[in-house]
């Protein structure tokens, strides 16, 4: 009877002109870099918190909690749609919660992504800014459930989720069920999903990493680096990464480097865990030029480094730092201290500090990780751990004392993610789709913006993409007048004449620009004087920009401009000429190699001069 109904309407809708409309899911406008003036409803409690559906809501929330303000940095917020943050170029993201040493303003409060994702999310700190992510600062907050993908850079706590977070507090910090899709470089405590994850001054307090997937490319130029944290630290509390996974390149150019965290550290009283994690991505070290003996040091497919240890004279004091039941599929590469799980486990002080590596596993093949030791070296304790082959990861019974309602055996794995398809996976946390190997270009910067330079000098710019571990790395240069500024491939420019002209820097879509100006040689104070041995002398203040193709003429003239006699010198500061007797009038000027003048000449008297003296 139900069938014969709804034929009969659909019927009727025909007769009547009408076709069934398809619904459509609402598009994604992209964020313009606006600020909004309200939230889209709520009231930032938890049972009704504050919506956000656009780029501008979602700025509106950086710009209130950034400005310290007490009613919203610690209200609760939900993301209602997708945000597409449009990055790029001059297009970038203010992180949400600053810290600058002096006047933290960090994000207490709830924020919930309810599954949507933040894209195109793009944030340049350069090479002095901490606590770079789509969250800068968090503090005894949490964020939950949100995807973010794009480029972030910076120097020290940089994170594609936060750049820091933080607990000081009973309350506790925490970043859980979120994804990491960006690619994320800096220099020091550089994560995919946060830079460093920390607990300070009490006891009582925890800050966790929980249920979070990174798929981005990390990259760190030193310290600390990790796929999921680049450091998870305390002195006092816990500090806890726990059932994540990394499936993005991991790459440092100092030490601390591992496939899911840098360094897990604790001190005194405090404990450090890093536990239930995998990694299916390369962690490796690249050597830099100038490089130090420490760098390469301390490399492991979960974790860097391991370490406990206490403030002598701390009698009391027992920290515990523990890698537990976490295995990496991907292959490891250092220089020293180079383990398939942990590069080095240490504890320093009394016995009663403790630092554990257990019952982990990592792949190791003829061509993976051959002969690589599961851990490499250090005083800490090492229990049951192996390497395993591709075959023994599908065998669980391989993984012993590994919790079952914590992991189940995956099923269909793509391949590209590892080379280990059939193997333990956490339960409820979705594996990414295979990185693509590729890292988009979404900025470029000069080392100047400005430049002002002698006719016949040159020099070169310098350009850095973001982020750092961007794939393409061509940039193509060009001028936009070659009649006053030349520049090859590499940036390197000759200033042909007096004039400005712009040199552009571009890769992929991105773009910079250094404006140069073009200016004479400087030719400038002569004067004339009488010198120790009652002669008359000249001296004048000159500076060619080539000064082997440029010389110093000087020019003496007597009564109606009668020429003297002349004199050719280098083209260097502070020339001396003596002058003939007679004179009235000396003259200096700057010439090229085709004796054409490169700077207006100058005139000074003789007579006036020697009276003056």
């Amino acid at each position: 009877m139900k069938k014969a109904i709804c034929s009969v309407l659909l019927a009727l809708c025909l007769l009547a002109g009408l076709a069934p409309v398809p619904v459509q899911a609402a598009k994604t406008v992209p964020w313009d870099g606006s600020v909004a003036e309200a939230f889209a409803g709520g009231e930032g409690t938890e049972k009704k918190p504050y919506k956000i559906a656009s780029g501008a809501q979602l700025a509106l929330l950086a710009k209130l909690v950034n400005e310290g303000n007490e009613d919203y940095n610690a209200a609760c917020y939900v993301l209602t749609a997708d945000i597409d943050l449009a990055g790029g170029g001059d297009r970038q993201w203010t992180p949400i919660g600053t810290s600058d040493g002096t006047n933290d303003k960090p994000f207490y409060g709830r924020f919930d992504g309810k599954g949507h994702t933040v894209s195109r999310l793009f944030v340049d700190g350069g090479s002095s800014g901490n606590c770079i992510g789509l969250f800068g600062y968090i503090r005894n907050g949490t964020v939950a459930n949100v995807t973010v993908s794009g480029s972030v850079s910076g120097w020290k706590y940089v994170g594609g989720i936060a750049g820091r977070c933080v607990s000081g507090s009973l309350g506790g910090a925490s970043i859980t069920g979120c994804r990491n899709c960006a690619s994320v470089s800096g220099y020091y405590d550089t994560g995919g999903v946060v830079g460093c994850n920390q607990t300070v001054t009490a006891r009582n307090n925890a800050a966790e990493v929980s249920d979070c997937v990174n798929a981005g490319a990390v990259y760190g130029q030193f310290d600390r680096i990790g796929g999921v944290a680049g450091s998870n630290n305390t002195n006092g509390g816990v500090s806890r990464v726990i059932r994540c996974m990394n499936a993005g390149r991991v790459q440092g150019g100092g030490q601390y480097i591992g496939g899911i965290v840098g360094e897990n550290s604790a001190e005194n009283n405090g404990s450090a865990l890093v536990s239930n994690c995998y990694n299916t991505g390369t962690v490796t070290w690249q050597q830099k030029s100038g490089d130090v003996s420490k760098n390469g040091k301390r490399i492991g497919g979960v974790t860097g480094r391991n370490y406990a240890s206490f403030s002598y004279g701390l009698a009391s004091a027992s920290p515990y730092a523990g890698t537990l039941y976490c295995y990496s599929a991907g292959p490891v590469d250092g220089r020293e201290q180079v383990g398939g799980v942990v590069g080095s486990t240490t504890h320093s002080g009394s016995s009663k500090n403790t630092a554990l590596v257990k019952g982990c596993r990592f792949l190791q093949t003829d061509t993976v990780n051959a002969g690589l030791p599961a851990l490499n070296k250090g005083n800490g304790r090492v229990e049951d751990n192996i390497s395993l082959s591709v075959k023994d990861f599908s065998n669980w019974s391989k993984f012993s004392g590994w919790d079952s309602k914590v992991w189940t055996m995956g099923s269909g794995l793509d391949p590209q993610l590892c080379s280990v398809t059939a193997r333990p996976v956490l339960t409820g946390v979705e594996e990414p789709d295979p990185p693509s190997g590729e890292v988009p270009v979404m900025g470029i910067s000069l080392n100047r913006t400005e430049w002002t330079i002698l006719a016949g000098d040159w020099n070169s710019l310098k350009a850095t993409l973001l982020p750092l571990n961007a794939t393409a790395q061509t940039v193509t240069w060009s001028s936009s007048d070659p009649a006053v500024i030349t520049v090859d491939e590499e940036g390197r420019f000759d200033a042909v004449a007096p004039g400005v002209a712009e040199i552009t820097a571009a890769a992929g879509d991105c773009s910079a620009v250094c404006t140069v100006t073009v200016v004479p040689a400087i030719l400038k104070d002569l004067e004339c004087y009488t010198g120790e041995d009652g002669s008359m002398q000249a001296y004048v203040w000159a500076e060619a920009a080539d000064r082997e193709k440029s010389s110093l003429l000087f020019a003496a003239y007597g009564p109606g401009g009668v020429f003297l006699g002349a004199e050719v010198q280098s083209a260097s500061l502070r020339e001396t000429y003596t002058v003939p007797e007679g004179a009235e009038t000396v003259r200096a000027f700057v010439l090229d190699d085709q004796g054409r003048p490169l700077a207006a000449g100058l005139e000074a008297p003789v007579v006036q001069a020697a009276e003056e003296e």
